[in-house]
C-alpha cells in the first residue's frame, strides 16, 4: 500500500497545453464572472493561441496589447494555475495597487484554487492551506502576488514566471528604484537558461506607455482575423470601419445593437448577430515579422472582439 502511494506521488504527468488543460480543469465561480462554470475557450477564442505559447520553450516574452473586456486577466491565472500543474515553480504576477493584489488572491485566484480540484490538491494540506494575503503557497511551488509600489515585493525571491497586468496603470518608478516591471523582471535571472516567461498584459493608454513601447519591441506581430459572413475573407476588426444608421443617436444604437463593422473587402455588413461564429472561427495572423524566430511575440487586439460588448 506504502508503496502503491510513493508511485502515485511521483507518477509522471502528461503535459498537456494551456488551451486544452483549461476546458479540461478549470472551473469559474460567480466570485470570478459572469459565467461561471467550466472554462471554455468558444467564450473568448482570442486567447487560446496566447495561452498555449506560455508552454511554448522557443517564446520567453508574450506582450499582449489588449482592449477591455477580453478575458485578459482570466487568461493570465490559467496561465498560472497550469503553471502551478505543468511547471510547477515560483511565479509573481504583479497588480497596479495593494488593494488590486488583494483583491486578486481574495475573489479571483482562491475561488479558482479551490473549486478546481487539479488545483486544489495542489494546495498544503491544514486549515490554512497555503493561502494567504498575497501568496498561494502550493507542495512544489508557489505564485506571488505583488503590486507596483512596493520595491520589497518586486525585488525578493527568485521566479521562474512573471505576469505584469495592467502595466500601464504602474507608476514610473518604485520610489528611488527602478520600474516595477524591471524590478520584476530581474526576478527572473535565476531562471533565464531554463525557460523564463515575461508576460505583459494591459489596456493602452498612451503611446508612450509601458504596453505600446513593449509591443514595438516585438519582432514578431500578431492580429486576430475573423472571416466575413458574406464573402469569407479574413480580416481583422478595426473601429475605423464601424458603422450605424444615419441620425439615429447613440442610445438607441445600443438599444437595438445596430451598429456594424464593414467588410474592407465586399462592403457587407458584419453585424452583432454574426459576431460569435466570426471570432470563433478566427485566428492570429502574423502581420510582422513572418518567419522570423524571436522570443518574443506581440499580440494586439481591441473591443471589437468582446463576446462582453456589442460594436456600438
Amino acid at each position: 500500500m506504502f508503496e502503491a502511494l510513493i508511485a502515485e506521488v511521483f507518477r509522471p504527468i502528461k503535459r498537456v497545453a494551456p488551451s486544452e488543460w483549461a476546458e479540461q480543469a478549470i472551473v469559474l465561480t460567480p466570485e470570478e464572472t459572469n459565467q461561471p462554470g467550466p472554462w471554455r475557450n468558444a467564450n473568448a477564442p482570442y486567447v487560446k493561441t496566447i495561452l498555449d505559447d506560455f508552454a511554448d520553450p522557443e517564446i520567453e516574452t508574450i506582450v499582449v496589447l489588449k482592449g477591455t473586456q477580453l478575458a485578459g486577466s482570466q487568461m493570465t491565472r490559467i496561465m498560472l494555475a497550469w503553471g502551478a500543474v505543468f511547471r510547477p515553480r515560483p511565479a509573481l504576477i504583479v497588480m497596479p495597487t495593494e488593494q488590486s493584489a488583494t483583491e486578486v488572491v481574495k475573489d479571483r485566484l482562491r475561488p479558482m484554487f479551490l473549486a478546481t480540484p487539479a488545483l486544489e490538491q495542489k494546495l498544503r494540506s491544514g486549515r490554512r492551506r497555503g493561502i494567504t494575503k498575497h501568496a498561494i503557497r502550493m507542495r512544489d511551488s508557489a505564485i506571488y502576488v505583488g503590486w507596483a509600489g512596493s520595491a520589497q515585493a518586486l525585488a525578493s525571491k527568485p521566479v521562474g514566471d512573471v505576469i505584469l497586468d495592467e502595466i500601464d496603470k504602474y507608476p514610473p518608478k518604485v520610489y528611488e528604484e527602478a520600474p516595477p516591471w524591471k524590478l520584476a523582471q530581474e526576478r527572473t535571472k535565476t531562471y533565464s537558461r531554463v525557460g523564463r516567461k515575461m508576460v505583459f498584459v494591459s489596456s493602452p493608454t498612451t503611446k508612450q506607455g509601458r504596453i505600446y513601447i513593449e509591443h514595438q519591441q516585438c519582432k514578431v506581430k500578431k492580429q486576430f482575423f475573423v472571416p466575413c459572413p458574406h464573402c469569407g475573407t479574413a480580416q481583422p476588426l478595426e473601429w475605423e470601419f464601424v458603422r450605424w444608421p444615419e441620425g439615429v443617436d447613440e442610445d438607441s444604437v445600443r438599444a437595438n445593437k445596430s451598429a456594424w463593422v464593414d467588410c474592407r473587402e465586399c462592403g457587407g455588413r458584419i453585424e452583432e448577430r454574426h459576431k460569435a461564429a466570426s471570432v470563433q472561427a478566427g485566428e492570429w495572423v502574423t502581420v510582422e515579422g513572418a518567419g522570423v524566430k524571436s522570443k518574443r511575440v506581440g499580440y494586439q487586439i481591441n473591443s471589437l472582439y468582446s463576446m462582453q460588448l456589442m460594436f456600438s
